[in-house]
């Protein structure tokens, strides 16, 4: 079995701090730390996280306040992909409604129309002719429903009790 190729770290203690060399880091003459903690630090980022270039105090600071608070940000994260995913289905909910009104708006105006010009094709009828042929019409439409806020934002549609009278 071929031995896996171990890639160099070596911490050297130096006597004013501490230098960590590593294949592959960008500054040729390692990094200095002057605290075990600060090397721990450098350590963490360099190596664990594979960051090779130097960091200044404040961004190692920022990646472990990261690294320490990992857990409440993934929960953070799946809030906002269930908000996400929340919103895209209300989005669709609302465009259905939207539609609907739209098509419902359209039946409404077409009666309108019709009535509009039964009146004008027949201005000599009498009133007892007028509403019998506006019965008429209105009895070909489609059955429509009072629109409720139940009805419209629970996407149930409306019972047989709420239908309108003619």
């Amino acid at each position: 079995m071929a031995r896996k190729k171990i890639k160099m770290i070596r911490v050297e203690t130096l006597p004013n701090g501490y230098c960590l060399k590593f294949y592959g880091m960008k500054n040729p003459t390692g990094y200095m730390y002057f605290t075990p903690e600060a090397l721990l630090e450098g350590f963490m980022l360099h190596i664990g996280l594979g960051i090779t270039e130097q960091l200044n105090t404040e961004t190692m600071q920022d990646f472990l306040v990261t690294c320490i608070n990992w857990n409440e940000n993934k929960k953070c994260v799946k809030e906002i992909q269930n908000i996400t995913s929340e919103l895209r289905r209300m989005t669709g909910h609302r465009n259905a409604l939207a539609n609907r009104l739209i098509i419902e708006r359209n039946q409404h105006m077409g009666i309108y129309d019709k009535i509009g010009s039964v009146l004008k094709e027949n201005k000599d009828a009498t009133k007892i002719d007028l509403c019998k042929k506006i019965k008429e019409l209105l009895k070909n439409k489609n059955k429509l429903y009072k629109l409720t806020v139940e009805g419209l934002c629970g996407g149930k549609g409306s019972n047989e009790d709420d239908e309108e009278d003619e």
